[in-house]
């Protein structure tokens, strides 16, 4: 079985449940940020960028959900090369 680890901020935790549902329809085994199941506790696993440049050193296919946002990160962000799915967990592969 696939594996895929869906990270974000935790003020996108209320999106994740129908996501998850939809990416283990697919056949993904989904593993949730360690916080989400007590979204008070201390966050252990490092800001979202932390975890994107984690995956990218690790050669894992990172997906984003919207587009790069503008910013300070956008050019760091854009050389990890993620794959732009908009919202189309179908292009999740």
């Amino acid at each position: 079985m696939n594996k895929i680890f869906i990270i974000c901020s935790k003020a996108f935790y209320k999106d994740i449940p129908p996501i998850k549902e939809k990416l283990e329809e697919n056949g993904w085994d989904v593993f949730l940020p360690h916080t989400y199941e007590n979204p008070n506790a201390e966050y252990v696993g490092g800001s979202t960028f932390l975890e994107l440049y984690e995956a990218f050193m690790e050669n894992k296919k990172i997906y984003l959900w919207n587009e790069i946002p503008e910013g300070i990160l956008f050019d760091e962000i854009s050389g990890f090369a993620p794959e732009i799915i908009n919202g189309n967990l179908d292009l999740v592969k």
